[in-house]
């Protein structure tokens, strides 16, 4: 899902469909303003199973990849480094798409705000994959509509459904989706898979996997 929107924004996919709908060819308009991902620099905040999964596809398409985490680590495979939340504003000015995958938490309730939002590149992305509420949307939506970030793809928001009121619909340089980028038959059977295995791990009195801990709130 991340992918979907990152080549959305590289290749202007939105305003090709614009363009086949109106039967209009028109090469010209986008071979000078295709952007290239190889080479790229990716920003993730967080790196837990969702950052590492975003991390692994993002080698792929040959990018750096750096990323913050509450816990850092040693860098896994394809990730040149991992760094502590105090130099997320560093994440926030290398980054030419940042992804963040962070769980919504009290240490995470927005904690990219206006400040943060200012040390972006023009030309850099945002994608939004966990939850809402970890970038204030106030100071996001200024941004976008101001055109000093490029663009941000929105699977989370802080309220959501989203009204269908809301000024985020019109922002040209915004993709929304549903709170869906999870969503797969494969993660229906990945569900039931993990509540078989705890089942049997109840029945032999065994620990259980993926718990979540109360204290840090995932």
């Amino acid at each position: 899902h991340v992918f979907s929107m990152c080549l959305a924004f590289a290749h202007r996919t939105n305003e090709m469909m614009v363009d086949q709908k109106a039967h209009s060819w028109d090469a010209s308009k986008y071979s000078p303003t295709f952007i290239e991902m190889e080479d790229s620099t990716m920003g993730i905040l967080a790196l837990g199973g969702i950052g590492m999964a975003v991390a692994r596809r993002a080698t792929g398409f040959g990018m750096d990849v750096y990323a913050v985490d509450k816990n850092p680590i040693a860098p896994p495979p394809g990730v040149i480094d991992v760094w502590g939340l105090d130099r997320l504003d560093d994440l926030m000015e290398i980054s030419d798409w940042l992804v963040v995958t962070a769980p919504y938490t009290n240490d995470t309730r927005g904690m990219i705000g206006t400040e943060q939002l200012t040390l972006m590149k023009p030309s850099s992305h945002m994608i939004i994959i966990s939850r809402g509420g970890i970038v204030d949307e106030d100071a996001l939506f200024d941004t976008l509509k101001n055109n000093r970030i490029s663009g941000a793809g929105i699977d989370a928001f802080e309220t959501e459904p989203l009204p269908e009121n809301s000024p985020w619909w019109d922002l040209e340089n915004v993709i929304i989706s549903p709170h869906m980028s999870a969503v797969s038959k494969r993660m229906y059977e990945g569900r039931r898979d993990v509540f078989r295995e705890n089942l049997r791990r109840f029945i032999s009195n065994q620990p259980f996997i993926y718990v979540c801990d109360k204290t840090s709130g995932f």
